[in-house]
């Protein structure tokens, strides 16, 4: 029984945050803002309009790309510190 890699189990591999659609490219990108105000050009499904909230799986080995919309709800950013 490794501790350490029962540990690793519980941490989810991909993050997934909420954007705002700027703009999309014909290379199959989106630029979206982050709820805090960070630009970020991802993998997008095309013909979401400008304003639409989505979210944003960031995975370290595939990169980030939109998986869905998110509800247009007010959202914050907490830090921890």
């Amino acid at each position: 029984m490794n501790v350490y890699r029962q540990f690793q189990a519980l941490i989810p591999a991909a993050s997934q945050i909420i954007a705002v659609v700027q703009a999309e490219h014909a290379d199959g990108t989106t630029t979206c803002l982050t709820l805090d105000n960070q630009s970020i050009r991802v993998r997008g499904v095309a013909g979401r309009a400008n304003g639409t909230q989505v979210f944003i799986t960031i995975d370290p080995k595939l990169g980030a790309a939109i998986t869905n919309n998110a509800p247009d709800l007010p959202g914050y950013v907490v830090e921890i510190s």
